[in-house]
């Protein structure tokens, strides 16, 4: 009767699936309604069916592959109900971040380091932008303006929706308002100059890193009376999230006016910005100082310091003339300093531009600073201190505090201390500038990016360098790094500015000829090394004038000749190998000295030192010598025997081209040449090369000519096609392997053991000859679009070469969905083999 039973429901759920798939038009199996995929996993989960059947027609019905039974993409269903983004930990979200890093990991494509950490990290981030990517909820844009890498409320709802939950859970909100982050504002512009009566626009931009709504207002400065903005507020939380907001204003007073601009978030939060316009050309002549910071707060037996900034007046225009009305930033100044009550609070000095208040009893005092303008006219202003009984808690930068030097992409740790006080920190960088020591100060823009907020008390905060929290890139330079505690605004900064640099600093290196040697030829070989660049050398030196000369580096190495073409006898110069990556420049000096006078009378040009001739190759021999014939010959590296003539008495006509024997022995040697006829007695008879160069063997250079993968469905197998060229000067000698990869991008360079996606050998290639190759290769089983394939000849690096960087070669294929028939069996397949009755 059991049986009976079961198969009678086997047939219901056969006739209701039949009839889904009759109604539907005969296309993918995306064009399911959502209410028909629900109520098919409805009727599975009504006759007892587990997890990953669920799972598995789930997948089958929105085009996604399957598991065999024992775990898959969504074999591990969370329901998740908060917002996650870059920053958060399981302690903000109860060990949400470890469940959507749990969910991740089972798709090796999406996350591929599968590491569980409970911290949303950048690693996470990718793998979320992946998913959303894969899922079709967004594949572009920010976490800011799309919620790219953000698990919002789209995300939970494909997450449910492939996980077969039907009802959306509202998201909890994060994080707790103590530990929420004032606005960013990146920019503000405006007119500079106005006339009177005439409408100016301003516009400002700013972000909320929590990507919350942010209201925008402004205080004009020509209001009746001073007072806080009357639009201060904070926004409703249901208001778009604006990234910039425009004003308009009119005035119609001539002078200097200075708009505050406030931006406000949903916790009452806010930033200001500011930016000074003149108004009916009003002409400033006077300055104004401020002190920063404006108050200050200290605890008996404490200190803190102050400084007095100085903002230079507008400067004055030509009459008649055309100039950019901007005013002139402010910069520290060295003024004079007094307390109005040294019995609470006394004040002294730093250094020139720093003045430090010291707390000596309770109470409340006044520090003032008075500066002198060049015009001898007198400024002041003033701070109000605070003195407490006990010392307030501090947090202390530990590191980076000052001379680090951090590569882009680096996974470096923030360290910090905090009293157990603090709950949350925020960490930030701040653009460094040296200080300015010239009147009018340059005006520039300072950055800052905020990098995270964490638990005060952990004491560390691992950081992928060049990344803000928002995955907004941060350019290199360099930075003072910032600890805020986000509950009593307490800070501190490093020390010292550390440096942000690039993942590869290229580098110059002369090689020959040494550091301080001595010169007695004008004709002077030059070689050297370069690291992390490809391109040209500048190589120059200063004597009677500047000579110069620009060599390719190949490979990490560069080599020249140069004339020195200096009049005097003797003396010395500076040699110069510079590089300019990037607009900038990166160089090697080295001093040299000469000595005409000592000069030989017989002197080889070529090969001078460090080239490579390969035997049954053509090559040039140039040299300078007196008499009417010399010979040419191979030298030992220790210089005392001649092991090898390579030219018997030539002509002495300064050049010799020769093909290089086969049966030249191969290693290093030194090149002379020696006079032999008609020769000078009293002048050196013979001379050596200036270091030694090498005799190699022919050898082969696999290429690709041409590489190209068929389009096909997920998990085709398909062939691919290479064409491998032999350019070198000799056979491979045997047969080699071929494989190709396919990864998001390439992985390159090869690593000559690699676990590749397709594969086949190919007979030994002749110098000169070329062979087309097919190989059978599997496409991805995840995921359609179009995507790169790599091949690389000689994969298990068994031919030795005389190239050996340059064997693969990259091209796009594309990946297209399985088609509908195939879909529909996966849907029957996937449930069948667990509760299908077996004599069915």
């Amino acid at each position: 009767m059991k049986k009976l039973k079961l198969a009678f429901a086997g047939l219901i759920y056969f006739g209701l699936i039949s009839g889904a798939f009759i109604a539907m038009p005969s296309i993918a199996s995306a064009a399911l309604t959502e209410s028909q995929i629900q109520a098919i996993l409805s009727l599975l989960q009504s006759f007892g069916a587990d997890q990953t059947v669920v799972g598995n027609v789930n997948s089958s019905l929105r085009g996604l592959p399957t598991t065999g039974g024992g775990g898959g993409t969504i074999a591990f269903c969370p329901n998740f109900t908060y917002n996650l983004y870059l920053g958060l930990n399981d302690s903000e979200t109860e060990a949400q971040v470890s469940q959507l890093q749990k969910f991740l990991a089972q798709d090796s494509s999406v996350y591929p380091e599968g590491t569980i950490t409970g911290f949303y990290g950048p690693l996470t981030e990718q793998a979320v932008k992946r998913w959303q990517a894969q899922q079709g909820v967004v594949s572009s844009g920010s976490p800011d303006t799309t919620g790219y890498g953000v698990v919002g409320s789209r995300t939970r709802e494909k997450i449910r929706a492939n996980c077969g939950f039907p009802t959306p859970v509202p998201p909890t909100p994060i994080p707790p308002r103590s530990s929420n982050l004032s606005p960013v504002i990146s920019g503000v512009s405006g007119p500079t100059t106005l006339n009177t009566g005439q409408s100016g626009t301003w516009t400002v931009t700013a972000r909320d890193p929590e990507n919350s709504p942010l209201s925008y207002s402004v205080i004009w400065g020509d209001e009746s009376e001073f007072a806080a903005p009357s639009s201060l507020r904070a926004p409703s939380p249901t208001e778009p999230v604006k990234q910039t907001a425009t004003f308009t204003h009119t005035y119609y007073k001539s002078g200097v006016y200075t708009p505050v601009f406030y931006v406000t978030d949903i916790q009452g939060l806010s930033a200001k910005t500011s930016i000074s316009v003149n108004v009916g050309s009003t002409v400033v002549t006077q300055g104004s100082l401020y002190l920063s910071p404006s108050s200050l707060s200290v605890a008996v037996g404490s200190g803190a310091g102050i400084q007095a900034l100085y903002q230079p007046p507008m400067p004055p225009c030509l009459a008649g003339a055309y100039c950019a009305r901007v005013m002139p930033a402010s910069y520290p100044v060295s003024a004079k300093w007094v307390s109005s009550n040294s019995a609470i609070a006394s004040v002294g000095y730093k250094d020139i531009t720093t003045a430090v208040v010291s707390g000596i009893s309770v109470g409340t005092a006044e520090i003032k600073a008075v500066y002198t303008e060049s015009s001898g006219n007198v400024l002041s202003a003033t701070a109000k201190v605070n003195v407490t009984s006990t010392p307030q808690p501090s947090i202390t930068v530990l590191s980076p505090n000052g001379g680090e030097s951090w590569p882009q992409g680096s996974l470096q740790t923030i360290r910090w201390s905090a009293p157990s006080s603090s709950s949350y920190v925020s960490i930030s960088l701040i653009g460094y500038s040296k200080p300015c020591t010239t009147e009018p100060c340059p005006l520039y823009a300072v950055q800052s990016f905020t990098l995270g907020k964490v638990l005060a008390s952990g004491g560390y905060f691992n950081w992928t360098v060049g990344k803000d929290i928002n995955g907004y890139a941060i350019s290199s330079g360099q930075y003072l790094l910032q600890i805020t505690d986000t509950t009593t605004n307490a800070s501190d900064q490093s020390n010292a500015p550390f440096s942000i640099t690039s993942q590869t600093q290229p580098s110059v290196k002369i090689t020959y000829p040494l550091a301080d040697s001595t010169l007695t030829n004008k004709s002077v070989a030059v070689s050297g090394t370069c690291s992390n660049y490809s391109g040209a050398v500048d190589v120059f030196y200063y004597s009677d004038k500047k000579e110069e000369t620009f060599v390719q580096c190949i490979s990490g190495y560069w080599s020249t000749n140069i004339s020195v073409n200096s009049n005097a006898g003797s003396g010395s110069f500076d040699l110069y190998a510079q590089l300019y990556p990037n607009n900038t420049s990166v160089q090697d000096i080295i001093k040299l000295y000469f000595n005409w006078l000592s000069a030989p009378s017989i002197t080889v040009l070529s090969p001078n030192g460090g080239e490579s001739w390969t035997m049954n190759s053509s090559q040039t021999i140039k040299w300078v010598s007196h008499g009417t014939h010399v010979t040419i010959s191979l030298v030992s590296l220790d210089k005392t025997k001649e092991v090898y003539g390579l030219l018997g008495s030539i002509p002495n006509d300064g050049s010799e081209t020769m093909w290089l024997p086969s049966d030249l022995p191969l290693g290093q040697y030194y090149l002379r040449v020696r006079c032999v006829g008609s020769c000078t007695a009293s002048t050196q008879q013979f001379d050596d090369s200036d270091a030694p160069f090498s005799i190699v063997a022919p050898s082969p250079d696999l290429v690709v000519t041409s590489f190209s993968v068929p389009t096909g469905t997920l998990g085709q197998t398909v062939n691919a096609s290479a064409t491998i060229l032999n350019q070198g000067s000799a056979s491979t000698g045997s047969g080699f392997r071929i494989e190709i990869d396919y990864s998001y991008p390439p992985d390159l360079p090869w690593n000559c053991s690699y676990a590749s996606q397709g594969s086949a050998n190919t007979d030994a290639l002749a110098a000169g000859a070329s062979r087309t190759v097919s190989i059978p290769v599997t496409l991805p089983t995840t995921r359609t679009g179009s995507f790169d394939a790599v091949v690389m000849a000689d994969s298990d690096c068994a031919i030795s070469e005389s190239n050996e960087d340059n064997n693969f070669r990259s091209v796009p294929y594309t990946v297209s969905s399985i088609p509908t028939t195939a879909l529909y069996a996966n849907v029957f397949e996937a449930a069948k083999p667990l509760w299908w009755p077996t004599s069915f």
